[in-house]
């Protein structure tokens, strides 16, 4: 195939993998992670403050070209969950041609770099990375610009080039610690490769070992001063999920965690990946089964030209391959959660150049170039494939990933729209930072305990820690003469929770406008004002508003049923008015309460939906008078027919 060709195939592969890195880049993950939000937050106060930083040390400490990429693009976009995660998908983008580049230079072969690359762009796990905002996702660019630009300035024939290409690759093993922790390791790694190279009396290209060595250390001159004058704060990550904090915690000792995760680091091409669904699809291989066979098939086939070449005393790339991927494993082997796909990023790039070696070896059973390509397209097809689904349709948009993206504090922080005042407890506050980037520059009045003074003339809204009674003292402190409605709250679980819960409760508060109608009347203690109904999906949403006739200090509940046309009960909620938020023996008569409820888990035709109240302690219901609804046994009767 012509030169001409294989631009072709570089480009469409491009253009394929930005597409799917592009595709809903700001719905899809929904929900923004806290370490994602805090790279806005810096961003945020770069555009406020003009100061620029060589390293950010909140959040354990963050390298700092990501976080510049993002306030480019938080300047254009504003505090959004799609100026987060463009500079990934760029990043990931332009890792596809630099994969292609260091494919080619390492092998020679054009088509092990269009073979590469294709994976990259069609694999799981640089497609998951482009898709979420953290710095490990730059590191696999400049590691793989490094490689190849190296790499072809050894084979240049003229010292101008030799010099450009070694100085321009320098920069980028320079430019890898801006980009994530584990570069520390790459750097080690590349010294490391070339002592190696020299005991073993290899001949090196002295042009561009100098040339190299000198943009590097130019490069990384002003990261690697401030990891000097400050190591507490530049190691500070690295040392607190370091595998012998993890023997210090579990009392195994420690060869054995290093021998286990090793195991475990090298199961994860194949076998069962990242457990954590930020990073993978949980357990999910680096490879599906027939990217696996390539890699395994590469690695055979590296692994034996490097024992070839070592009989002869002889280093080569193909042992420079194997050692790259070894010693990227130690950043992830070394510490907890082993595999790791954020920490053992390293890996990416020479998993990716095994697995275009062993799709090259399998096409090269094949004489026809029609038929490579064919089979080419093939292969590339079938794993392309794997990924869209594994990713669009099993993994990203389920709920459990969902919940690992903490989309219940993206929730609440949608919940300010900006149009109306908002009053947020201080909890919700300094406890996420996804609430202070989403909601940068909206009208926000953080308070503790005490509600500020407000104008019941006007709307607004309060958002509460609903636990530990906040909700009762809270809207104890409301005037009257207001039309108080809580919305749906969401729920959220931490990584270490074992249970989810409830994350914010959400009041609409508004001067009261109170619907004169009654549409019936509860007992002696409530009357019901509106009342509407919505489906969506499997639940069903009863919309309900109240007033108070009389101060009661009986703990009223709502029950809705569901029945089906024999009459029996398929879906039922049973609550407290505003879930027990407030007192109604201290509610005042002048303002109402509108609440959604929710029925969930509905199995079946609802033929009728049953619609009441009862005394939670005695489980009486309150009688129903004034009201042009079908009443059966103390409950609003309607069809759905």
């Amino acid at each position: 195939m012509s030169n001409y060709s294989w631009r072709i195939g570089l480009l469409a592969i491009t253009v394929v993998g930005a597409l799917l890195r592009f595709y809903k880049l700001g719905e899809l993950p929904y929900g923004v992670y806290q370490d994602e939000a805090w790279h806005g937050l810096d961003a945020l106060a770069l555009l406020d403050s003009g100061n620029i930083k060589l390293y950010f040390e909140a959040n354990n400490g963050r390298e700092p070209l990501y976080i510049y990429l993002v306030t480019a693009a938080v300047y254009v976009f504003g505090p959004t969950a799609y100026a987060l995660r463009i500079p990934a998908a760029i990043l990931g983008t332009l890792t596809i041609p630099a994969s292609y580049l260091m494919g080619f230079a390492l092998s020679k072969r054009q088509s092990v770099g269009l073979y590469m690359a294709a994976f990259c762009a069609l694999s799981l796990w640089p497609l998951t990375l482009s898709r979420i905002a953290f710095r490990a996702v730059s590191l696999p660019l400049f590691m793989a610009l490094a490689i190849g630009l190296i790499a072809l300035a050894m084979q240049a024939s003229s010292i101008a080039k030799k010099r450009t290409f070694a100085s321009l690759g320098g920069a980028c093993v320079g430019l890898l610690l801006y980009t994530y922790a584990a570069a520390q390791l790459a750097v080690l790694g590349a010294l490391l490769w070339v002592g190696l190279t020299l005991i073993s009396n290899a001949k090196l290209d002295r042009q561009v070992l100098l040339a190299a060595a000198l943009a590097a250390a130019l490069v990384a001159l002003p990261i690697a001063l401030f990891a000097y004058t400050a190591p507490d704060v530049y190691f500070a990550r690295s040392n607190q999920v370091a595998i012998w904090e993890l023997e210090a915690n579990n009392g195994t000792p420690l060869v054995v965690d290093i021998l286990r995760h090793a195991w475990q680091g090298l199961l994860m091409f194949v076998w069962q990946g990242d457990r954590i669904a930020r990073h993978n699809m949980p357990y999910r291989p680096v490879f599906d089964a027939v990217g696996g066979v390539m890699f395994l098939t590469g690695t055979a086939i590296i692994t034996k030209n490097a024992i070839q070449r070592l009989r002869q005393w002889q280093v080569s790339s193909a042992l420079f391959v194997l050692f790259a991927l070894g010693c990227m494993l130690v950043s992830t082997v070394l510490a907890e959660d082993t595999p790791h796909f954020l920490r053992g990023i390293g890996v990416l790039v020479p998993a990716l150049y095994l697995a275009g070696v062993g799709l090259d070896h399998l096409l090269s059973r094949f004489q026809q170039w029609q038929v490579r390509f064919g089979v080419a397209v093939l292969v590339l097809s079938i794993v392309g494939s794997l990924t869209t689904v594994d990713y669009f349709v099993r993994y990203v948009d389920v709920d459990n990933t969902r919940v690992f993206f903490q989309h219940a504090v993206t929730k609440m922080a949608d919940r300010v729209d900006g149009t109306v005042p908002t009053y947020v407890q201080q909890r919700l506050w300094d406890d996420f930072s996804t609430m202070r980037y989403l909601s940068h520059n909206k009208p926000i009045v953080v308070f503790d305990t005490a509600l500020p003074e407000v104008e019941t003339a006007q709307e607004f809204q309060v958002l509460l820690y609903p636990h530990n009674g906040v909700p009762q003292h809270v809207l104890a402190q409301l005037p009257s003469g207001i039309d108080l409605e809580k919305r749906t709250s969401a729920a959220y679980r931490g990584d270490l929770d074992e249970q989810s819960y409830d994350l914010f409760n959400d009041y609409q508060i508004s001067a009261s406008v109170k619907n004169t109608e009654t549409l019936a009347t509860f007992g002696s203690q409530l009357q019901l004002h509106a009342l509407s109904i919505e489906e969506e999906a499997t639940q069903l949403q009863v919309r309900l508003q109240f007033s108070l006739i009389e101060a009661t200090a009986d703990p009223l509940k709502v029950f809705i049923h569901l029945k089906d046309d024999a009459g029996n009960v398929i879906a039922q909620a049973d609550q407290l008015i505003l879930n027990g938020d407030i007192n109604l023996l201290n509610w005042n008569t002048q303002s109402s309460l509108a609440q959604i409820f929710t029925v969930s888990n509905i199995v079946g035709m609802t033929e009728e939906i049953s619609i009441g109240l009862y005394d939670a302690n005695s489980g009486k219901r309150l009688a129903i008078t004034n009201t042009d609804y079908t009443v059966v046994n103390d409950a609003i009767l309607l069809k759905t027919q």
